[in-house]
């Protein structure tokens, strides 16, 4: 963000005047006693620091629902395993629309259990370790050392297990990539059935017992323990279309969850927040919507001066800007630096995702009531209490007829063509942000770019939000761009190091348009001899007909 942006961000007053917020000493608003109740609350709602990975990357739990037992769901273990990483994001926007509340269960959920293995795009940790090996399991010497060289020498086994032992799960799911099944260890069998036949047959994973590998969180929990364990395997992009597999794993995770509910007794166990890392810069804070759902911020960081703020869902309840909120989250927390405190608010209004709308359960329409300043509602009133430093920069997700960008303030921002730049913003949220003296950039999300589904070789989306959280890394840092530094910049329009149009991002040789054969000879993704439109296993999509033998 350049400085004129951050010096804006210091309007303290104008946002307070523009958001009604007054001195601390007011009268308690709409939604405050439920944000006291729910703060003191050993078992609220809320996320915890767990542990740092090998390289320093956040390992981040979180609890919804407000009771009932324990649903332990547990994403990306293998960090080259992209449909779980994809999954791992769009859940939580699942789970900040209710799921649990509506099951009556309570869900521990960890989207991104191998952070360093995400960002390396590598199935082990840092250190080379197999975390899915590592678990102190009583095979653990069964295996050919790529579990380490003990059990649990690695902070992110060590992590899970303490999740594990201290949450008392009914039950563990696991998500994996890439052979379709629901693979079952210890007394899972009945579980794994609900869960397949809820997918649907367009997109039905078969109930298989694999074996339960050496080391592994399958044998630790569902032999050694003898707690009903499921691995959730998802399939290649070419054996089942990749949206039917992530819609399909959702109604089946809420299959889940209603099964344990009916069978399952809730234990009595502590807070998990008594396993925070020492020191960890996350505070999560908690309301109720008017409709009883869990309005969730969270402030990472502790770095003084204006926040970021990421925000989604105030204006629309929509899916595809809710789970590409997501993705950035994971990014700003895992991949992107962050040179101020992050405010992150991916689901502002939980009853509106229910419904695709912007108003909440009481018929209010959340956005014009946080503008206003009146704040009637409970969600307005928790969002604008959040707010009362007010941000330096807004990255604001909302969705649109097609995907675009947005900016306000923003320097040398430039979304690469398969993006429409739309200039200033437009939607009332954003400009008034903008008049209060943010810098504000826009993501507006349709789907073709922000979603995706056709990875080769896997499920996870080659045209995945990760354009998008380029661009937000451009605004938050102050790294040079588009410059010739030997590097093609993916979320450059026009940069010296690629000097044709195609696509530097999806780690596959492509033509320099849709319609024509011939690759672009500058493409990075072009080395060892690749090439489209050839005989090579896999029907390139974008080739003109008849162009790819494969096709």
């Amino acid at each position: 963000m350049n400085e004129a942006a951050r010096r804006a961000g210091l309007a303290l007053s104008l946002m307070g005047i523009m958001l009604g917020c007054g001195d601390d000493d007011e009268a308690p608003r709409a939604g405050d006693a439920e944000i006291e109740a729910t703060a003191q609350s050993s078992w609220a709602p809320g996320g915890w620091i767990i542990d740092y990975s090998v390289e320093g990357r956040p390992i981040i739990a979180e609890q919804y629902g407000l009771g009932g037992p324990v649903l332990l769901l547990i994403s990306a273990i293998h960090g080259d395993e992209r449909a779980a990483v994809t999954y791992g994001e769009r859940a939580r926007a699942a789970l900040l629309a209710g799921l649990a509340e509506r099951a009556g269960v309570r869900v521990i959920f960890i989207g991104a259990a191998n952070p360093d293995g995400i960002a390396r795009e590598t199935r082990r940790n840092a250190r080379g370790v197999d975390i899915n090996r590592n678990f102190a399991a009583q095979n653990f010497g069964e295996g050919d050392g790529e579990g380490g060289r003990a059990p649990l020498s690695e902070p992110e086994s060590r992590a899970l297990t303490a999740i594990l032992d201290r949450a008392a799960p009914a039950a563990v799911i696991s998500v994996h990539c890439c052979v379709p099944t629901m693979d079952y260890d210890g007394p899972g069998q009945g579980l794994a059935e609900v869960m397949a036949a809820a997918m649907g047959e367009a997109a039905r994973f078969p109930v298989e017992r694999y074996g339960s590998m050496p080391g592994s969180m399958g044998s630790l929990v569902g032999i050694d323990r003898g707690i009903a364990m499921v691995t959730v395997e998802f399939a290649l992009s070419e054996i089942i279309a990749v949206d039917l597999q992530l819609d399909g794993v959702a109604r089946a995770v809420e299959a889940a969850a209603d099964w344990i509910a009916q069978r399952a007794s809730a234990p009595e166990i502590d807070g998990l927040e008594i396993i925070q890392a020492p020191g960890a810069p996350l505070e999560t804070l908690t309301g109720r919507s008017a409709g009883g759902l869990t309005l969730r911020a969270e402030r990472l960081g502790d770095a003084s001066g204006p926040p970021t703020l990421l925000l989604s869902g105030l204006i629309d309840g929509d899916r595809r800007a809710a789970e590409v909120a997501e993705h950035l989250r994971r990014a700003l927390i895992h991949e992107i630096p962050q040179p101020a405190p992050l405010l992150m608010v991916t689901q502002a209004n939980p009853d509106g995702a229910q419904t695709g709308s912007g108003r909440n359960a009481d018929g209010v329409e959340v956005a014009e009531d946080f503008i206003s300043g009146a704040r009637t509602s409970p969600e307005a009133a928790f969002l604008a209490e959040r707010l009362r430093i007010s941000p330096g920069l807004v990255i604001h997700v909302i969705a649109d007829e097609v995907d675009s960008v947005a900016t306000w303030g923003i320097e040398g921002l430039e979304p690469p063509a398969r993006l429409l730049d739309r200039g200033r913003p437009s939607d009332p949220v954003s400009r008034a942000f903008i008049e209060a003296g943010a810098a504000v950039v826009v993501f507006g999300v349709h789907g073709a770019w922000a979603r995706g589904d056709d990875q080769e070789g896997d499920a996870s989306p080659r045209r995945d939000p990760a354009l998008f959280s380029a661009l937000a890394r451009r605004a938050l840092t102050s790294e040079a761009h588009c410059i010739g530094d030997g590097r093609c910049d993916v979320a450059c329009r026009v940069d010296p190091d690629c000097d044709c149009a195609c696509d530097y991002h999806a780690r596959v040789c492509e033509p320099a348009a849709r319609g024509v054969v011939t690759v672009c000879g500058c493409d990075p993704d072009c080395a060892d001899g690749a090439a489209a439109c050839v005989a090579e296993g896999h029907c390139d999509t974008w080739c003109p007909a008849g162009a790819d033998p494969d096709c």
